[in-house]
């Protein structure tokens, strides 16, 4: 049974180990034809200790340190 027509994720992969069974789960429940997409947080290279540090204090640390970089 696929019962979605599309599935919408934004700033999820971030929170989870298995990305590659997050997606494949994602797609098991769309229709024929459906669509999924994801609007996640990537860092072009990876960020320095000091930087995330910084960040960490104003955004989500946990968030932040488990972003990939765009080849990861």
């Amino acid at each position: 049974m696929n019962p979605f027509d599309a599935a919408l994720s934004q700033a999820m992969l971030v929170l989870v180990d298995d990305k590659v069974q997050t997606i494949k789960e994602a797609r098991r429940v769309l229709k024929t034809g459906g669509n999924a997409g994801w609007l996640e947080l990537s860092w072009k290279s990876n960020p320095t200790e000091e930087f995330l540090e910084h960040v960490s204090t104003v955004l989500c640390s946990y968030c932040m340190r488990r972003a990939e970089t765009y080849e990861g």
